[in-house]
């Protein structure tokens, strides 16, 4: 799908195996990567994730970050902080999340993004 000047392409698969130039990842404010995208991110590819994350936090709910990534697909993580530590996220901050993930995905001039849905409550391993 075409919008714009954009290209819209939804894909099936395991996330953290797309090629791309940045994959967002909704974390907390306080950017710790315990749940969801952001833990299978950290176990995949170790605590120095986290770290830099660290180097970085706090900020604002609806704000995003950029962390490079070493060892993935992806040359960039965008850090989309959707919610409080321990809260959960809102319509507004999920929009202000997504528009400053786009936002800073277009200042570090990248041509390709994953974008999983934000906001969502990821709980893993119950089924």
């Amino acid at each position: 799908m075409k919008i714009n000047n954009t290209e819209l392409d939804i894909i099936r698969g395991n996330i953290v195996e797309i090629e791309a130039d940045a994959i967002v990842c909704p974390v907390n404010n306080e950017l710790v990567m315990y749940s969801g995208l952001a833990s299978i991110l950290k176990n995949k590819y170790g605590e120095g994730v986290q770290a830099e994350a660290h180097k970085k936090s706090p900020v604002d709910v609806g704000e995003a970050v950029s962390i490079k990534a070493d060892n993935l697909k992806v040359e960039h993580i965008i850090l989309a902080a959707v919610n409080k530590m321990d809260e959960n996220p809102d319509e507004n901050s999920i929009r202000s999340s997504c528009r400053d993930s786009l936002m800073l995905a277009k200042d570090l001039n990248l041509k390709s993004i994953i974008m999983p849905a934000l906001g969502f409550i990821v709980v893993i391993g119950l089924v």
